[in-house]
């Protein structure tokens, strides 16, 4: 397959909670490389379309939840509370500045064959040393009682290395949209990749049967320490990045009423 990252995130495997730690474990620092290097050779190219990654954005935020559109919420709520002090990252290793959400990384219908899985940037923005950084999302409310089935932490992961490998070789063309647009400059560095979630989806990860002790965590943090040829990512295993959904959506709505 041309999209080998696409692939192995959709693997069953990766996607059931009682074998993707296994499934982690086999991933060697070199496969992974061969991976990304793939990924990043076939990303498809939205300058190439004749069309532009940054577009104007119409309509008021939305003041009632959508299930389905979560994380679109999410990070539309964010950028816009974040503002331009950004979001503190955790281990004291700086701020992230979020510059626009749900952004394309494709042309072309969704479910189009040759890029099918590949859709949105959850997130962008410039982290520490002006590193263009890739946020992937994943948003559960506090009362929910499970993940969503067939999502894991692993197929976050993966999910993120797809679009930090689009990124990565569209990364040209992104930094003179974000020059153009924002006004900021981007380093000439391999992006970061940030995986970013709302504390229940963690709580729930370590509370499955399947999954309980931190085997499934020692693993990514393997991965995460051992791949030198990848971004450099961050998990935010506690509440320091993200509100709850409700909080910052209420302000938002507060100020659309105003």
């Amino acid at each position: 397959m041309s999209h080998p990252l696409v692939a192995l995130a959709h693997d069953k495997a990766v996607r059931q909670a009682s074998e993707f730690r296994d499934a982690a474990a086999q991933l060697t620092p070199e496969r992974l490389a061969e991976l990304f290097a793939a990924e990043r050779a076939a990303a498809p190219s939205v300058h190439g379309a004749g069309r532009r990654y940054f577009v104007d954005r119409s309509g008021k935020p939305p003041t009632e939840r959508r299930k389905n559109r979560d994380e679109e919420h999410l990070g539309a709520a964010l950028v816009a509370a974040a503002g331009d002090p950004g979001l503190e990252l955790p281990d004291a290793a700086g701020r992230i500045r979020l510059i626009d959400y749900q952004v394309r990384a494709k042309i072309g219908p969704i479910d189009e064959p040759a890029t099918k899985g590949i859709a949105r940037f959850d997130l962008l923005g410039i982290g520490p040393g002006d590193r263009l950084a890739v946020i992937q999302m994943r948003y559960l409310e506090p009362a929910a009682t499970r993940c969503h089935i067939g999502d894991t932490p692993l197929r976050v992961l993966l999910e993120g290395l797809t679009y930090c490998a689009i990124a990565d070789a569209n990364r040209g063309e992104l930094t003179q949209e974000i020059g153009e647009r924002f006004g900021r400059t981007v380093a000439n560095e391999p992006p970061l990749l940030v995986v970013l979630a709302s504390p229940r989806y963690w709580e729930l990860c370590r509370k499955r049967s399947v999954q309980k002790g931190a085997a499934w965590i020692r693993e990514l943090e393997r991965m995460d320490s051992q791949e030198p040829t990848c971004p450099e990512r961050w998990f935010n295993r506690r509440d320091s990045l993200v509100e709850h959904l409700e909080d910052v959506r209420a302000q938002l709505a507060e100020k659309a009423a105003a």
